[in-house]
């Protein structure tokens, strides 16, 4: 079956989309992410098996249309064309469902079967059509459930593993009994044997005194009612005295409060806030004086600073010689530095040459001769020499060659002597031969252990067996009553057919009396008969019992006379006997490396005779060299080496001597040109007036250009202390302007409230705190009240209960009733406990039964105990028998489908995996790599398992269609977990598939795997936009796929964001506590001021900032007075100022200032105490005019006044503006920063 073609009316996000002309082979379809390529896998799942429920979320489509759509497929019977759509108006009838034939007839769904060759669902969706959730769902499952799912794809879905069957079977038994003491059938059915048993004696211990249980149960519950009615009027009696005792002291605090605010009568009340405005006036005049004696402070720093700045003329002269000779600076460092290198070169070369000449032997007086060497003297010269070397070269190697065998042959000895002295042990073969029968002993000893533990276990199965059937001697109770029952069923059959037909007990009564004589009879047989065969059962299971027995007791009797033969010791017999095997391990040891040190001592003393001969021969070959140096006429001391390097050498000795005379004329040349540079900068320091520190030229400049940089230093700080004088100035004008501002607006405070002075409004200010004290005190105790109050009574109740009583009394009081209601608790918990039991009594009786109900139970628990047991042998059996053949079809074959899926991994993987095969004894996936070594799945990472089943899909299929199923094999998004190689590896593999007749569909959102497709020559298509229908029509050429869809639009030029306007101050919401109204009291009368009499405030009071703008502006805006006018004879005046005593009075309270002030135009920015007083009385002035014209506004003030605001602001200002000065000076040092009393008034 090949897919030729599709058509999706109305499918997820598609709409009319169709698609032609696929290949035959691999056919790629590329999408980014939401372009559909799922919804076209589900559609294609969708059109052959119908709208699953995991498939119906793509119903009804997105963008409209009839829900469904067509395949086009081409198979055996040619060209069929399958449609499926969604019964919207009858959902009950199905899919509409057609399959439309090359000759035009049209079949239903039931031809779907014939056309999948029978393929289902499930093996389609596993197989053949596969999603990356497909593949990745085995990372998310446990070990176990992964391994399961594994073998299922190797040996392909729908089979009956064997392994699950086997698994199965283990199961089933570990069910019915677990060796492991797990839960289990059996454990199950013995412990509700042995409840049962249990409950059968207590039912007998039981009363049946029914009568005189329930009249107790009567007289308790009406003890128990009229209890209760007394607990609940004992707690509410103790409830109510525990409040009025909570709240006694807060009830006379608010008595005592109405008292005092009753005698202190009427008084005036004050502007809200007035005190708070005060303090703050008072804060910022502090602040004010404290900034002007920094300020003051700040100016004499200023003008010492100034006095001590004094230029050198000479030096600003010298300036420009001084920056003509710190030109030659590097110069000079480069003369000095040559200097020295010249230096350490020449004592470097006469080092040498002296070192070269002695060296050979030469004198040091004569360093113009070099000795001369002819050939006739060389080759006289060289087969002595080549001789001494042999001969040196010789004894060396057999040095080394003794000192190696010596070593060798003495750690043998050591270590043979130190073993056998461990041991113990004089003759090795004795010691060997007395091991080993140790050895032997105690293996049989530990044999004997092993088969007693078995036959042990064996005896214990035995008596558990013998215990059963002595249990089970009689016949088991289920089978008893279903003999029973089958004849209690029968008889009231006969009896009913004799009571209802016409022939009555005629008949009938003869056929019931045989029929209960013989079922009698045939059931008393049977109960003989399965008691016989438990007793052979049961001598059987004796005899065993027996014959076990007396080999155990022969095994011990064995094992006490190897006990006794074997030497004492410590441990275990296992731990003897391995600590045995590892002393016969070293013995055998041993006797290889006796032979070693046997071996090595012959081999050193070889090796001390070759040595001997070597220094013989050496020897002679010294004394041959020696009589060739005399006849040479060389000293006799100088060795081959020497004589060659002598050689060699002799040109290299007269060039060092030509190099060392150049580099002395170079030196003298520098030293002259240095001497020159140092005398010019000496005349230079002595014309401005320095101490040249050395004779070293560059230490001059030095201080020549330390000298010049702090002229220069000088002459800037001078200006910055200008500019910074101007700034200071107006700094000063600005808080004398803000001093006598503030002072205005507490004059104008003391106005509007009716005080002459700050004493007489801050005493009429505490009488009205202490009076709002008063009453906020008395609403806080109103409050604690009625909190412990609360709802559970009202104020009158604790009234009466406060009423005549003290603190004492009322805590008695509620010791009183505690005492009751626990005594009344108590009581009335024994009448309950003891309720519950007597119900408890009648309930056991009532649901009592007759006992043979539960010995019926009993006898039903053992019987399918037996058949527990039963079943779990025939399960084990079964479980053994299915092992083995396991075993056997594991060792002959493995699945063909496991063999194919190799060769597609080993390709995959280039080689790194080359085997895919599963034992058949777990169900798990096996992986061998390059080296063979088996890997299991779970151990592989995410990618290699896709990889792994991809190749077993690739091998499921190829395997289908083998067998006549040829579908096609549906991939999306499967490559993107893999690397750039792997996937090259996946696609030509896929390549090769679809190449061997097999037709893919392969979806992916990747660019470079589309690209890589592409460079393989495969039909790639894009998938087109799902907003509109659109068409695809694949070309039978892979290298140039055609994508038709509709034409985007172009984007329209989005608007640029309207900027957001910044959030308005929105006033906080002023949140009102609602308070239980307190009771009426008899308050002081309070006097306000009626309309006529409200306090008249100055406008520019209520709102400063409207009336003086330009003045706020003037006090805050930078001053751009042009700096330049500040000439240097108006600096020179200020750093000649003296500073002297002031009497001006600058804080105007009456308080002298003792700070220092110049006399001269210093003067000039101190606070004018003249213009104050003018100003005042200007203020005082227009305000009587007002007052007279009648036209005087009258101000409220508002709840929330942003007068506090403005001058925090003004505070906030000022002080950034003083220290804005600061950067300006203290760049250089921090010689004008405020000291510590500055920094405290800041």
């Amino acid at each position: 079956m090949r897919i030729t073609g599709l058509r999706a009316d109305g499918f997820g996000v598609f709409h009319g989309l169709e698609i032609d002309g696929l290949s035959e082979g691999l056919h790629v379809f590329y999408g980014p992410n939401e372009a559909g390529k799922t919804t076209l896998m589900q559609f294609i799942r969708s059109v052959l098996y119908g709208f699953s429920p995991e498939r119906r979320r793509y119903l009804p489509p997105v963008h409209g249309g009839r829900p469904g759509g067509q395949l086009r497929l081409l198979t055996s019977e040619g060209r069929l064309e399958i449609s499926r759509f969604d019964n919207v108006e009858e959902p009950a009838r199905g899919d509409l469902v057609s399959v439309v034939y090359p000759d035009g007839t049209r079949q239903t769904e039931h031809v779907l079967k014939t056309v999948l060759s029978g393929t289902d669902e499930n093996v389609f969706n596993h197989v053949f059509c596969v999603g990356l959730r497909e593949l990745q769902e085995l990372g998310t499952l446990s070990n176990t459930d992964a391994a399961r799912m594994l073998y299922d794809l190797s040996t392909g879905l729908g089979a009956v593993s064997l392994a699950e069957v086997v698994q199965t079977l283990g199961e089933a038994r570990n069910r019915i009994l677990d060796a492991g003491g797990r839960p289990c059938e059996v454990s199950r059915l013995l412990e509700q044997r042995n409840r049962l048993r249990a409950d059968l004696e207590e039912i007998g211990r039981v009363s049946r005194d029914f009568g005189r249980l329930a009249a107790e149960r009567t007289r308790s519950e009406r003890e128990i009612e009229r209890l209760e009615e007394e607990t609940r009027r004992l707690r509410h009696e103790l409830r109510v005295a525990e409040i009025a005792l909570s709240v006694q002291a807060r009830w006379q605090d608010r008595l005592s409060a109405d008292r005092q605010l009753a005698a202190i009568g009427p008084t005036e009340s004050i502007p809200e806030g007035a005190i708070h405005r005060l303090e703050v006036i008072e804060s910022r005049l502090a602040h004010r004086h404290e900034l002007i004696k920094a300020w003051r402070g700040r100016w004499s720093k200023l003008r010492r600073e100034a006095r001590g700045l004094r230029p050198n003329d000479h030096l600003e002269r010298l300036g420009p010689r001084i920056e003509a000779l710190r030109e030659q600076e590097p110069w000079i460092k480069t003369l000095k530095d040559r200097s020295a290198e010249l230096e350490a070169e020449i004592k470097g070369l006469e080092s040498q040459f002296v070192m070269e000449r002695r060296q050979f032997g030469l004198r040091d007086d004569d360093r113009s001769s070099m000795p001369a060497f002819s050939p006739g003297t060389m080759q006289v010269l060289r087969h002595p020499a080549r001789a001494m070397k042999q001969a040196r070269n010789d004894l060396d190697q057999a040095q080394r060659a003794l000192a190696e065998v010596e070593d060798r042959a003495l750690k043998l000895s050591e270590k043979a002597e130190s073993d056998l002295a461990g041991w113990g042990v004089d003759d090795l073969s004795l010691a060997l031969q007395r091991q080993g029968d140790a050895v032997a002993r105690l293996r049989r000893r530990v044999q004997i252990d092993q088969r007693i533990d078995q036959m042990q276990e064996h005896q214990s199965e035995l008596d558990e067996r013998r215990r059963h059937l002595i249990e089970n001697q009689l016949m088991p109770v289920w089978m008893s009553a279903l003999l029973a029952a089958f004849l209690v069923i029968v008889t009231a059959l006969l009896f009913g057919l004799a009571v209802t037909t016409d022939a009555g007990f005629s008949l009938w009564g003869w056929v019931l009396a045989i029929f209960v004589v013989v079922g009698g009879m045939a059931a008393l047989l049977s109960k003989k008969v399965w008691e016989r065969a438990s007793v052979n059962r049961l001598r059987a299971c004796r005899r065993q019992a027996s014959m076990l027995a007396s080999q155990i007791e022969e095994a011990h009797r064995e094992r006490d006379k190897l006990d006794r033969e074997l030497p004492r010791g410590d441990g275990t017999v296992q731990e003897r006997l391995k600590d045995a095997e590892r002393l016969l391990a070293e013995l055998e040891a041993f006797v290889g490396r006796d032979a070693q040190r046997l071996s090595a001592q012959e081999e050193a003393e070889s090796a001390a005779r070759r040595l001997e001969d070597a220094k013989r021969a050496l020897a002679q070959a010294k004394n041959r060299w020696r009589n060739a140096l005399v006849s040479a006429g060389l000293p006799t001391d100088l060795a081959p080496g020497q004589i060659k390097s002598l050689l060699s050498r002799s040109e290299e000795i007269t060039d060092i001597r030509r190099r060392l005379d150049h580099r002395y004329e170079e030196l003298q040349q520098r030293n002259r040109e240095l001497e020159a540079l140092r005398r010019r900068v000496a005349d230079v320091v002595a014309e401005a007036g320095l101490a040249a520190p050395s004779d070293d030229p560059i230490q001059g400049m030095q201080v020549l250009g330390r000298a010049l940089v702090e002229q220069q230093t000088q002459q800037k700080r001078l200006a910055e202390l200008k500019t910074f004088a101007r700034r200071m100035r107006r700094k000063r004008k600005r808080i004398d302007r803000s001093v006598r501002r503030l002072k205005n607006y507490r004059r104008r405070l003391f106005r509007a409230v009716g005080t002459a002075d700050e004493a007489e409004f801050r005493r009429r200010a505490d009488h009205f705190a202490e009076i709002e004290s008063l009453r906020a005190n008395r609403a806080s105790i109103q409050r604690e009240i009625a909190a412990a109050v609360g709802t559970y009574c009202t104020e009158e109740v604790i009234a009466e209960a406060l009423e005549g009583q003290t603190g004492e009394t009322l805590r008695n009081r509620c010791e009183e009733f505690r005492g009751e209601l626990a005594g009344v608790e108590r009581r009335l918990q024994e009448c309950c406990e003891q309720r519950g039991r007597l119900a408890e009594q009648l309930r056991v009786i009532s649901d009592d039964r007759a006992p043979g109900a539960k010995q019926l139970e009993v006898n039903m628990v053992e019987q399918q105990l037996a058949d527990a047991l039963h079943r779990w042998r025939i399960r084990a059996v079964a479980y053994h028998t299915l092992a083995e053949i396991r075993e056997s079809y594991q060792r002959e074959r493995q699945p063909e489908t496991l063999q194919e899926a190799s060769d597609y991994l080993e390709r995959l993987t280039r080689g790194r995996y080359t085997r895919v095969w599963t034992p058949l004894d777990e169900d798990v996936l096996l992986v061998d790599d390059d080296a063979g070594n088996p890997r299991s799945v779970d151990v592989l990472s995410q990618g290699t398992r896709e990889q792994l089943f991809i190749c077993l899909r690739l091998a499921l299929a190829a395997g289908f269609a083998r067998r006549g199923t040829v579908l096609p094999l549906i991939l999306d998004d499967v490559l993107v977990n893999f690397d750039v190689q792997r996937a090259q590896a996946a696609a030509e593999v896929m390549r090769d598939f679809a190449a061997a007749g097999h037709q893919m569909l392969v979806f992916t959102c990747h660019e470079h795997i589309q690209k890589l497709f592409k460079s393989l020559k495969v039909s790639v298509d894009a998938l087109p936009s799902y907003f509109e229908p659109a068409r695809i029509a694949a070309k039978p050429k892979p290298s140039r796929p055609k994508v038709v869809a509709p034409p985007k639009p172009e984007p329209e030029p989005e608007p640029e964001p309207e900027p957001e306007p910044e959030p308005a101050f929105e006033p906080e919401p002023v949140v009102h506590q609602v308070v239980a109204e307190p009771e009426p009291v008899e308050e002081p009368e309070v006097i306000e001021l009626g309309e006529a009499e409200q306090v008249v405030y100055p406008e520019d009071y209520a709102d400063d900032s409207a009336d003086e703008p330009d003045e706020e502006e003037d006090l805050w805006e930078e001053d751009r007075e042009d700096e330049e006018g500040f000439v240097e004879s108006e600096w020179e005046e200020i750093a000649d100022e003296e500073p002297e005593d002031d009497s001006t009075e600058v804080d105007y309270e009456e308080e002298e200032d003792d700070e220092e002030e110049p006399d001269d135009d210093w003067d000039e920015e101190e606070p004018d105490e003249d213009a104050e007083d003018e100003y005042e009385e200007e203020g005082t002035e227009d305000e009587g005019e007002e007052s007279k014209s009648g036209r005087s506004k009258v101000v409220r003030r508002r709840p929330t006044d942003d007068w506090d605001d403005r001058y925090e602001d003004e505070y906030d200002e000022l002080y950034e503006e003083v220290e804005e000065a600061e950067p300006d000076v203290n760049d250089s040092d921090d010689e004008y920063d405020y000291d510590e009393d500055d920094a405290e008034a800041a």
